[in-house]
């Protein structure tokens, strides 16, 4: 499962991030996670927390091409499935968004 947008003239990853990962990044489980792997997200400034994501690589964003380069560094470490969560474009831009972004990046890594 990896979660991941576009960027866009009109939003962040980070706050893109926060709007699909918040509740995660309060779960003791969730925090332990992230900081094995090197990212802190153990503080009360959520925003912070959520560019802690996006800077960890715990939260994809950028154009096609780098998406689809980040996307391939799973490939060369041997996951041959990856979901594409795009909950963070659902919850701020509806269904109809979060369809159209999964359109969009399925048909560039086809």
């Amino acid at each position: 499962m990896v979660p991941l947008a576009l960027t866009r003239p009109d939003r962040t990853a980070a706050e893109l991030a926060l709007a699909g990962n918040g509740a995660h990044m309060k779960g003791p489980h969730y925090i332990d996670m992230l900081r094995r792997s090197g990212i802190d997200v153990a503080g009360s400034d959520e925003k912070a927390n959520a560019e802690a994501l996006v800077s960890g690589g715990a939260f994809l964003s950028g154009d096609l091409d780098d998406l689809a380069g980040q996307l391939k560094a799973y490939e060369a470490v041997g996951v041959d499935e990856i979901v594409l969560n795009v909950t963070g474009v659902c919850n701020l831009y509806g269904p109809q968004a979060a369809m159209n972004e999964l359109k969009v990046l399925l048909a560039a890594l086809a």
